[in-house]
């Protein structure tokens, strides 16, 4: 289609956000942003059911019209705790995230919240072995095709805040790491 364009990438790009601009000859586009990311991609594309996720994973998506809902689900093993994590600022989109979960019989059983890692945060620990539902909407229900998001869900590490947030290369030094998923207990300085 002519509104389709074809990006590649150089094989060791960094990850991260980066801006692109279209160019012709009657000049060039303004940048809009593209992110390189570290995760497996995949794209949301409106289907009628769930899309299944297998993590770690980052799914691209937008909410096309308003009241617009979308789904994902998710196999987790009891005790397993996930994090979901909404960007949307990044991107300039100007969707408010909101996530919930819900479990086998479409209860909800987590929310997501704001948090400074991510435009919306939901952590949740499974109680019991289970297909759970993702669900990723605007907090007004407003959608269109401006509304995209990325969505990182994992079950690896994700690190909330280090204290002491600097230290010096010159001396070794203890450091609290708190999170999800982290390696030491909660609380446990490293070296």
């Amino acid at each position: 289609a002519a509104d389709r364009y074809q990006f590649s990438l150089a094989a060791d790009a960094a990850a991260g956000p980066r801006e692109i601009r279209l160019s012709s000859v009657q000049g060039a586009s303004p940048p809009f942003p593209f992110v390189i990311g570290e995760l497996p991609e995949v794209i949301h594309a409106n289907q009628h059911e769930p899309l299944a996720l297998k993590l770690p994973v980052t799914a691209n998506g937008r909410l096309d019209s308003v009241g617009d809902i979308d789904e994902y689900s998710v196999t987790l093993a009891a005790g397993v705790q996930i994090v979901c994590a909404a960007t949307t600022d990044e991107v300039r989109s100007p969707l408010d995230p909101m996530m919930r979960l819900l479990n086998a019989e479409g209860k909800p059983l987590a929310v997501s919240f704001s948090h400074r890692s991510a435009d919306a945060l939901l952590v949740f620990r499974a109680p019991a072995a289970c297909r759970y539902t993702l669900q990723i909407f605007d907090f007004q229900m407003a959608g269109g095709a401006r509304h995209i998001y990325r969505l990182t869900v994992t079950v690896g590490p994700w690190l909330d805040y280090a204290f002491p947030a600097g230290v010096s290369r010159d001396a070794e030094t203890q450091v609290t790491v708190y999170g999800w998923n982290l390696p030491a207990p909660p609380g446990e300085p490293l070296t």
